[in-house]
């Protein structure tokens, strides 16, 4: 991983953990969960549309060609935010999460 991806990788997961978040919800643990999905969705389709094999995007990355099949489809790794940070800044993407506070209902 060069220089710029670990800088932004830092600088995500900083802005994050000052935020309280550390991994993302698994399916099974929050109904926003497919909201992920379609994000990791959205990243493997950039990446193929870049004409980037998953052997490029491992070494990239840092992983094994296994590893990265793997993660991107959902069979490991995914929920995990440093994961996603990672992979999307080696396609040069910045990640932005807007935090707000949950609604609660009257009563």
């Amino acid at each position: 991983m060069s220089g710029d991806y670990a800088g932004a990788v830092r600088d995500i997961m900083l802005a994050l953990a000052r935020a309280g978040i550390n991994t993302l919800p698994r399916a099974t643990e929050s109904p926003s969960a497919p909201v992920w999905e379609q994000i990791w969705g959205e990243l493997v389709a950039i990446r193929r549309d870049r004409g980037i094999s998953q052997e490029d995007m491992a070494e990239r990355v840092g992983y094994a060609r296994h590893s990265l099949s793997m993660i991107e489809n959902g069979r490991r790794g995914r929920h995990d935010l440093r994961t996603m940070a990672t992979y999307a800044a080696a396609l040069d993407i910045d990640l932005h999460f807007v935090l707000t506070p949950r609604t609660r209902g009257v009563g």
